[in-house]
């Protein structure tokens, strides 16, 4: 029988395997629409989380709507089509979220940021734990 760290390690294996099947449909679909760079701001805390914002830029700086931009990758049965790539993009960044910070939305939880550059081929997850420090002293009298 499998221990519960075996069954999470194969989870986080899998998913990562996911995660790189759709990096190169995803990063050409942002190419072809000229995003540079693309950025998901997200935060959370007491037990409530949420994506804050999902920006894409040109090389230039301004900003570029992926909303009215479908996004579709896969074959066959494992097909999968989203209305927009701002739709797919907030999926993913959920589950990435899940797959490496699951408890950011746990007591002071934790923030960061999901960035996507399209020039360099990478997906960078910038985490930010919030932690509060307790100083304990004990004093005999």
């Amino acid at each position: 029988m499998k221990s519960i760290l075996e069954t999470y390690a194969e989870m986080i294996a899998a998913r990562q395997l996911r995660f790189q099947s759709v990096k190169l449909p995803l990063l050409a679909a942002l190419k072809s629409i000229g995003v540079s760079i693309t950025e998901v701001e997200y935060d959370g805390s007491g037990d409530d989380g949420q994506i804050d914002s999902i920006r894409a830029y040109n090389e230039d700086g301004q900003e570029i709507s992926l909303n009215s931009h479908p996004f579709s990758f896969g074959e066959g049965d494992a097909a999968v089509s989203y209305d927009s790539l701002e739709d797919f993009i907030d999926n993913f960044a959920w589950d990435v979220l899940g797959t490496y910070h699951d408890g950011f939305v746990n007591n002071d939880g934790g923030y960061g940021t999901l960035t996507i550059n399209v020039a360099e081929g990478t997906i960078t997850l910038t985490h930010n734990d919030r932690c509060i420090e307790v100083n304990v002293t004990e004093t005999e009298i």
